[in-house]
């Protein structure tokens, strides 16, 4: 019954966009008339299929296909927000073919390059031509604001001649600086050559040339073709986990709407059998990289959980911990059960929450909605109250004239000088601080304040097990740290216990361990 209630509770709040980007109100577009035929529909230039990016400069670049129906007649146009997103500039229309034997030209993906270079891929339709769609690559060195010729890379799928290649999901960089390109599509568009598969392509160069030997397939059936029965993949999506480690999941046909997931351990080199996600069942995945550790999955749901249509939900993923450990929740649904919406896409604010957008053609919008992903620092003070969290230290000096002195100081919340753990004598020899969380949990930083004002050599080290599996993730030699400092590790690891050792004062006097703080990947969002 609760989460009944909660369910509908979410639906309630989450049917209206925190900001409608493209309405009714300010372009072409109407929402849907239920009482017309499409063709009577689609009249009005709407916006379809977003992405948005983070540029170098630190605006925020949106762009989406424009168009009067998702299928034909379309460019790609994008606007650019210096506000978080509150207000955008003009509508700047960035890829188009004024070929009329080209039907569409849509679906933009952006990835901003370490660099600051932004790449964007998209695809046309022309039937008349033998591979009637295929995918192109444009590069921006100057924050969008110009953009290079279109660059077609090349693909095996365009080797028959008859393809149908498509794409939806961004590029990614990885480690060594390649770039990873999600495409999708069948090589031969009758299905005679096989049903649609996701395949990989790869630059070396920063988007400039893409060799087909580099080319993966990733996932694909084979060449035999069963209307109705073959599954097919669509809209790939990438995320780079570190370390050459690369997921993929995608969209699927004859499968249920349930989505598969794909891994690489060699940086995007060879994949692994595709597997479903029983608890995801959407289209369009959308996979962002957040600064807490957690990747955030949005997408078109298609399984009801919340009523009809193609609502936007989004779903934390934590790597050492997989889909299980989270729960995929609602972010947007229109009034109706209109299902011609969704394809979102998301980027995170500097101050930490996550602007999602996607299109509502009910609605006749492009809108967004903004979440905040669940705290990510642990309270230790109220794990430790609840008994959960215990400490061993014999860092244990205590003096009836400093209350606030003793083993529990590091966890307080307070920064200041006597509000922390203390030896009394000065090391060598070493002393220890060491937390036990109670169970494991994915860390992803852990912040330290050492002895106000003074200067000591220190090693912080996470333990799964507490023995035999330590882990040095920051040493300190001779540092003074007034102020939290923090370590950021590359990727969440799992461990249960956080220990602090201090190694020297040399001549600061006794050793003191003033603050512990601990960040985890989070592992939910709320609206």
């Amino acid at each position: 019954m609760f989460l009944k209630a909660l369910a509908v509770a979410t639906l309630l709040l989450t049917s209206t966009p925190d900001v409608q980007i493209i309405s009714p109100d300010n372009s072409t577009c109407r929402p849907w008339d239920p009482a017309l035929t499409r063709e009577q529909n689609e009249t009005v230039e709407c916006p379809w299929f977003p992405s948005i990016t983070t540029l170098a400069n630190g605006d925020l670049y949106l762009a989406y296909s424009w168009s009067v129906s998702h299928s034909h007649s379309g460019a790609i146009a994008a606007r650019r927000s210096t506000d978080g997103g509150q207000t955008w500039s003009a509508q700047q229309i960035i890829a188009s073919d004024p070929d009329p034997l080209t039907v569409d030209v849509k679906e933009p993906s952006l990835t901003v390059l370490r660099d600051g270079t932004l790449l964007m891929a998209y695809y046309d339709y022309r039937p008349s031509r033998g591979n009637r769609r295929q995918v192109y690559v444009k590069r921006s060195t100057d924050n969008g604001v110009t953009w290079s010729a279109p660059i077609l890379p090349p693909s095996l799928m365009y080797d028959s001649g008859k393809a149908s290649v498509a794409v939806n999901g961004e590029m990614v960089e990885l480690d060594n600086g390649d770039i990873l390109l999600p495409v999708y599509g069948y090589r031969h568009y009758s299905g005679s050559l096989g049903g649609s598969g996701a395949h990989v392509l790869r630059s070396r160069d920063g988007g400039l040339t893409w060799a087909k030997a580099d080319e993966r397939v990733a996932m694909w059936e084979g060449p035999v073709y069963v209307a109705g029965t073959t599954i097919g993949y669509a809209e790939p999506a990438l995320a780079n986990l570190g370390g050459g480690h690369v997921m993929m999941v995608a969209r699927t046909s004859n499968n249920g709407d349930v989505m598969r997931v794909s891994h690489s351990y060699d940086g995007g080199d060879t994949w692994s059998t595709p597997v479903n996600e029983t608890t995801l069942k959407g289209h369009a995945p959308h996979l962002l990289k957040l600064r807490g550790g957690s990747h955030l999955l949005t997408y078109g749901d298609q399984s009801a959980t919340w009523v009809g249509g193609r609502p936007v939900a989004g779903r934390m993923y934590i790597d050492s911990r997989g889909w299980s450990a989270t729960q995929s929740q609602l972010i947007y649904r229109n009034p109706g059960i209109f299902s011609d919406m969704s394809y979102p896409g998301s980027v995170q604010l500097a101050d930490g929450r996550v602007l999602t957008v996607y299109y509502d053609r009910g609605q006749g919008i492009l809108g967004g909605n903004y979440i905040t992903p669940t705290p990510d620092r642990l309270d230790l003070a109220a794990l430790h109250q609840a008994g959960t969290l215990t400490v061993s230290t014999d860092l244990t000096h205590t003096a009836p004239s400093r209350p606030s002195m003793g083993p529990l100081g590091p966890i307080d919340g307070d920064l200041t000088y006597w509000h922390a753990a203390g030896a009394g004598t000065a090391a060598p020899p070493a002393r220890y601080w060491q937390a036990d969380l109670g169970g494991p949990y994915p860390i992803t930083g852990v912040g330290v304040v050492l002895k106000p004002g003074y200067h000591e050599s220190a090693k912080v080290e996470v333990s799964a097990t507490g023995s035999g599996d330590w882990q040095q993730v920051r040493a300190y030699t001779m540092a003074r740290t007034d102020t939290l400092d923090w370590t950021t590790l590359a990727a969440p690891r799992e461990a249960r216990y956080v220990r602090v050792t201090i190694t020297d004062t040399s001549g600061n006097g006794h050793a003191m361990l003033t603050e512990v703080a601990v960040r985890v990947a989070p592992t939910g969002f709320t609206g």
